[in-house]
């Protein structure tokens, strides 16, 4: 072949098959019919029977597939690494099955818990499983469940929190209703035996251990007492006698058997 052959009429080198290079090629293209029929949209020549040529083909393929791998179900486009767009993720479904348990619940039967990004999202446990697995985690790591909780304790947002999840918890343990109690603790103003102000001192319910039976609302040192006295009226009156009695002691000495008087009348 002459090597002239292989030159285009303005000098360049030809483009592939094609009879100009790729500049005249463009530039037919886009002012004859024949060459828009011949050459791809780039200036390269199309294959045969192909709206464009091998490399725009593979190209738009390669997009084609990556929008549909892209997309979601309801046709919109998905967010990176997501398996559905942001519509569909945040439409909860009635129902959900258990990753554990693999069985299907209404969707208010799992908790809710925090997705890193500001927002809520479901957990993937019903809420016997996670109080199935907590109860195994709590058997088997002892020591690491008091280290978190002391930890969690020492944060002063945790504190208060901490006291008064446990004093509602001393309270259902009594029987009583935490809620009903925090009421009558707002409305009460002193203690129902020293008569101490509960601004002074902090109020506590005090209920009968045999009965369960909710009886008034003392002070630490009241409620206290009658505990150490075993709630026997007879061993408080006697006390009473007792230090009415020894209200105002004599200067002279008083014996060892006159101190135990009362105790065995």
């Amino acid at each position: 072949m002459h090597a002239g052959q292989n030159l285009c009429l303005c000098g360049a080198v030809k483009w592939q098959r094609s009879a100009h290079c790729q500049d005249c090629a463009k530039r037919i293209m886009q002012t004859t019919k024949l060459g828009r029929k011949d050459h791809c949209a780039c200036g390269r020549m199309k294959e045969r029977r192909a709206p464009q040529c091998q490399t725009c083909f593979k190209e738009a393929t390669k997009q084609r597939r990556q929008d549909l791998h892209n997309q979601c179900r309801c046709g919109y486009m998905k967010d990176k690494r997501a398996e559905q767009c942001r519509f569909c993720r945040s439409q909860e479904p009635d129902t959900k099955t258990c990753t554990r348990c693999r069985k299907s619940f209404p969707i208010e039967a799992y908790s809710l818990r925090p997705n890193g990004h500001g927002s809520y999202k479901r957990r993937s446990r019903c809420a016997d499983c996670e109080s199935q697995e907590a109860q195994i985690y709590r058997a088997n790591y002892p020591e690491r469940v008091r280290l978190a909780k002391k930890r969690a304790n020492q944060k002063p947002e945790n504190k208060t929190k901490a006291r008064i999840h446990s004093r509602r918890r001393s309270w259902r343990q009594m029987g009583l209703d935490p809620d009903a109690i925090e009421t009558m603790l707002q409305n009460a103003a002193h203690c129902a035996i020293c008569g101490v102000s509960h601004t002074k001192k902090r109020l506590g319910p005090d209920h009968d251990h045999k009965t369960g039976q909710f009886r008034g609302l003392l002070c630490s040192k009241c409620n206290c007492g009658i505990g150490l006295f075993n709630d026997n009226p007879h061993l408080l009156e006697r006390a009473a006698q007792y230090l009415k009695r020894h209200q105002q002691p004599t200067k002279q000495s008083v014996s060892q058997p006159q101190l135990f008087d009362g105790l065995n009348a």
